[in-house]
């Protein structure tokens, strides 16, 4: 359950992350829809903590690693923009 709960709010982190105008990343869905679904695994992921932990650390832990996958995301993302279909002749994107 723990692992499940771990998933649910780093997942949610991603689509939220997935859906703000400066990711890198192609959009795959429309960005309402990626929002939409990462709040609501987000939900998801509190509500699978709450049943593990007392509610004030479940709140705690799901904002805490929602802002660690927040902070890491852009340096994960920094790859895609060094592939080489990225990049035009004179090096720009």
């Amino acid at each position: 359950m723990t692992l499940l709960s771990l998933l649910f709010c780093l997942g949610a982190a991603a689509l939220i992350y997935a859906a703000a105008p400066h990711c890198p990343l192609p959009p795959v869905a429309s960005r309402i829809v990626l929002r939409r679904a990462g709040g609501l695994l987000l939900l998801v992921g509190l509500w699978s903590w709450s049943q593990l932990l007392h509610p004030a650390a479940a709140i705690f832990v799901t904002l805490s690693l929602a802002m660690l996958a927040f902070g890491l995301l852009p340096w994960l993302a920094l790859p895609w923009l060094a592939l080489p279909w990225r990049r035009t002749p004179g090096g720009r994107r």
